[in-house]
């Protein structure tokens, strides 16, 4: 059975479609009422340097190995993607469940935090964006940059409120509701041939009943299977007689008359008789 067939089948009993869904997305509602909500943030943090105000300062920040943001940027979003700064994270009260990406073009770390409170994705944030300005500030600590010509991590967005993410939700919801088309179009298929066996059924049994009144309807491991055999009577042919066996004593006989050595008919009835010439000889 081909595809097109199974959704031939399921139209045809529509009504075991229907009610297989709605049950099924009953259930899925259900379940995906009994996840809990969660909170995302969505922030940015961005690389810089200090204003040169002479050629002098100029030349100091130049010599910053860090100097390039887009490449610090990139130093710091490989950072904070590891997991000694999601422990760090996680340690002081913040989800290590983020997500960071590094702008390709400028010096832009585009975080994304998701968390089960409000709260703790904003702390998350927080504490992210405090841990890598931290570390930025220790890697410049050991090429003994000064401070007035240091790179900086600061918080470009800064993000007051969590948005709700129904993203776990929706996740369950459509999974319930795959599942529950695939039980829907099973049950359609399984509730037709139940159907079309019990007509089948059905219609042996009547015939059956036609045809012998009194024998009554077939067994039910014989329903559909009709064993009886007709059994014509042969024809006898008009242009051959019918033949019958006769005993060999009433078959006639041909009786045969002995003859002499010299071809003389000997006497019929004298056995071992010789005629007289022969005897003279």
């Amino acid at each position: 059975m081909d595809l097109f067939g199974i959704f031939r089948i399921a139209f045809r009993r529509w009504y075991v479609l229907a009610a297989a869904l709605v049950a099924t997305g009953l259930l899925g509602f259900l379940a995906a009422s009994q996840v809990a909500p969660s909170y995302s943030v969505n922030g940015v943090l961005v690389v810089n340097i200090p204003y040169a105000q002479d050629e002098a300062a100029a030349a100091r920040l130049a010599g910053n190995p860090y100097f390039d943001t887009r490449t610090a940027a990139s130093v710091m979003g490989s950072i904070a993607d590891s997991p000694d700064v999601r422990d760090v994270v996680g340690k002081a009260g913040g989800s290590p469940d983020y997500v960071i990406n590094v702008d390709s073009g400028r010096p832009l770390l585009l975080i994304t935090i998701t968390g089960k409170t409000a709260q703790s994705s904003l702390s998350t944030y927080s504490l992210l964006w405090k841990e890598l300005d931290r570390r930025m500030q220790a890697l410049q600590d050991v090429k003994q940059i000064p401070a007035q010509f240091r790179v900086t991590v600061d918080d470009a967005l800064q993000p007051k409120e969590a948005a709700i993410s129904s993203g776990s939700r929706t996740k369950v919801l459509l999974a319930a509701l795959a599942i529950g088309v695939v039980l829907a179009l099973g049950s359609s298929v399984y509730v037709d041939y139940l159907l079309r066996r019990r007509s089948v059924r059905a219609a042996a049994s009547a015939a059956a009943a036609t045809a012998d009144p009194a024998a009554g309807p077939p067994p039910d491991d014989a329903a559909g299977v009709d064993d009886r055999r007709i059994e014509w009577p042969e024809e006898k042919s008009a242009s051959r007689p019918e033949r019958t066996a006769t005993p060999l004593s009433d078959q006639p006989t041909r009786k045969f008359r002995p003859v002499g050595v010299n071809g003389t008919v000997a006497r019929s009835g004298a056995r071992g008789d010789v005629p007289e010439a022969e005897r003279a000889q």
